[in-house]
């Protein structure tokens, strides 16, 4: 793991993996809950992924994250469109 990129739900993840799955939709569960064993196992096969200077809680090191194009053309739209706004 060298990053992580912010994007959004529809762009592809261009060889990255997604980190977030849907467990709950309009108040009802989604997706079946696995044992705590299985969460617990994956957990430590995820931070064995990240480089060792990520492995300390107390240290002030900076993990890079980067948004994608679309998300940040968005956000521009949304702040030109605040922009607008607050001069009338």
């Amino acid at each position: 793991m060298t990053g992580d990129k912010i994007a959004l739900e529809n762009e592809p993840p261009n060889g990255g993996e997604p980190l977030l799955i849907e467990m709950m939709g309009s108040g009802k569960r989604t997706a079946v809950s696995e044992p705590i064993t299985v969460m617990r196992e994956r957990c430590i096969a995820n931070l064995a992924r990240l480089p060792r200077r990520f492995h300390q809680m107390n240290r002030a090191v900076t993990y890079p994250v980067r948004y994608s194009k679309r998300l940040k053309a968005l956000l521009e739209k949304v702040r030109r469109r605040v922009r607008r706004s607050a001069l009338k």
